[in-house]
């Protein structure tokens, strides 16, 4: 359980403070990601954001979903 925990805090120090790490869903499996992986594959779904506190990275998802409403409203 300790190594788990020391691990998991590894980890988070690896990851960049002003950068999101989000969760998706690519083809059914979920994984983190960054904001261009996410954009770079057509069926991977947006999940949550796990870290980080990058704005220009919220404005990038937020623009992601409203291209994709646009896209699914036009079918």
């Amino acid at each position: 359980m300790t190594n788990s925990i020391i691990q998991r805090l590894k980890r988070l120090e690896e990851i960049s403070p002003d950068r999101l790490v989000i969760l998706a869903n690519f083809d059914g499996v979920e994984k983190e990601c960054s904001v261009d992986e996410l954009a770079a594959n057509p069926n991977a779904s947006f999940i949550r954001v796990i870290s980080g506190n990058s704005l220009d990275d919220v404005q990038r998802i937020l623009n992601r979903i409203e291209r994709i409403a646009y896209e699914q409203a036009d079918n």
